[in-house]
């Protein structure tokens, strides 16, 4: 969740001083949408790899190495202020891409961890803190990022916020565990293999008589614990066709769509509304109070209003 603010915080800063920074060195409102568009585009693509990725990876690996590329190509991002517009698109894309596809990789590492940890309801309220930890970053971000912006111009914002997020890797490498925990029913989690799923099955005359071959298994009463291979190719595409996980798909890609869409002009407007640029950061600021706000509302009402109604 510390990870999380500081990424986010990142992410802040790019929206409100950006665009002008651009346009400075001659670079269109269009370019500096795609430019924009790149970010999401990767998180969308890696996002989808992630779950296969992991299944076969350390986690703790892909955690950490994340995290310092983000950090780097935050560090990168705001550096392009020093080159001519051509590098600045070339390089603003390429750093853009970076962002995303580890911006990617760090959540579904996170949701994996937390999921090895937490069932149920505690899994939704741990998952709706860490929603909220999005808007503490956005808010912090662009507030801090604003005072260094002003302190410092474009760049400094960029460089404190990388140099957070690598001296955080150090402390991340020693919590992040190895593999997914699974719980063995004695209140000890213990590292489960990248390989294999456990299911619970029926006894060994019903499964004998389902024709299922497993590779071991251990009978327990009436029920009996079976690891069987799994494709995660299969299993992301098993999610995406179920429709429940699939309307809350299309949610939140329309959520995505409204959050993301302004940042691009918003500056724009701001430069013509004659809007100092170290209000910048306020303005941009002002909407992530609201995530912070839900997420506490969401952890204490969830468990007594239907899930339906709350979506």
């Amino acid at each position: 969740m510390g990870v999380s603010v500081i990424l986010n915080a990142a992410i802040a800063i790019v929206g409100p001083f950006f665009p002008p920074e651009a346009e400075k060195k001659g670079v269109e409102l269009k370019t500096i949408g795609y430019i924009f568009s790149a970010y999401p585009m990767a998180f969308v693509i890696v996002s989808l790899i992630m779950p296969t990725i992991l299944h076969y990876t350390n986690q703790r690996v892909v955690f950490v190495a994340s995290s310092i590329i983000y950090a780097l190509s935050v560090a990168g991002f705001g550096s392009i202020v020093f080159m001519e517009k051509d590098y600045l698109i070339i390089f603003g894309l390429i750093f853009r891409v970076l962002q995303g596809s580890s911006n990617a990789a760090l959540y579904t590492t996170s949701y994996s961890i937390f999921s090895g940890h937490y069932e149920g309801g505690d899994f939704m309220k741990v998952n709706s803190m860490f929603k909220g930890t999005i808007g503490v970053g956005l808010l912090i971000g662009l507030l801090v990022g604003t005072l260094l912006y002003i302190a410092g111009g474009y760049f400094l914002p960029f460089l404190v916020y990388s140099s957070v997020m690598l001296l955080a890797v150090p402390f991340t490498a020693k919590l992040i565990p190895s593999r997914p925990l699974e719980d063995k029913g004695d209140g000890k989690y213990s590292d489960k293999s990248s390989d294999e799923d456990i299911e619970i099955g029926e006894d060994e005359k019903n499964n004998a008589s389902t024709g299922e071959d497993f590779s071991e298994g251990q009978t327990s009463g009436s029920a009996r614990i079976v690891k069987r291979k799994i494709n995660p190719f299969k299993l992301v595409w098993h999610l995406l066709s179920n429709k429940v996980i699939l309307k809350c798909l299309i949610l939140a890609v329309i959520d995505l769509m409204l959050l993301n869409f302004a940042p691009a002009i918003l500056s724009r407007r701001l430069a013509e509304l004659k809007v100092s640029k170290q209000l910048y950061g306020v303005f941009f600021a002002l909407p992530f109070v609201f995530p912070i706000v839900s997420a506490l509302i969401v952890v204490r009402v969830m468990e007594k209003i239907d899930n339906h109604v709350l979506l």
